[in-house]
């Protein structure tokens, strides 16, 4: 069994973060979203369930994630100069750019192709 995927999960949420396991993109579980969860033991329950799953994150209410996708057109340096901050890379290659935020925002950065 691989417990990677389920070491990785337990250090999302041992940092705050509400994870679930995902098949590529798509949620496993029956409410998806929703049933995103910082509880060890479900987390636990889940990777014993589907060991080689991806994991999702449902960001913190003050946080909003830019996905840059080059496929689309978008890379980091469309967006400038911006402060240092938390990254990832997706698993098609572009990135995942983290951003403290308040308020509600549309679902693209106006202006910039490949920029969710």
């Amino acid at each position: 069994m691989n417990r990677s995927f389920e070491y990785l999960a337990l250090a999302y949420a041992d940092r705050g973060y509400e994870v679930l396991p995902l098949n590529g993109k798509m949620p496993l579980t029956p409410r998806g979203f929703y049933d995103a969860s910082s509880d060890e033991s479900a987390i636990r329950e889940w990777w014993r369930k589907w060991p080689s799953a991806n994991i999702g994150c449902r960001p913190p209410d003050d946080v909003i994630i830019l996905d840059i996708d080059p496929r689309n057109g978008g890379s980091l340096s469309a967006l400038g100069e911006y402060p240092t901050t938390r990254t990832a890379r997706t698993g098609a290659g572009g990135w995942h750019v983290w951003f403290a935020a308040r308020g509600k925002f549309a679902g693209a950065l106006r202006g910039v192709a490949g920029v969710d």
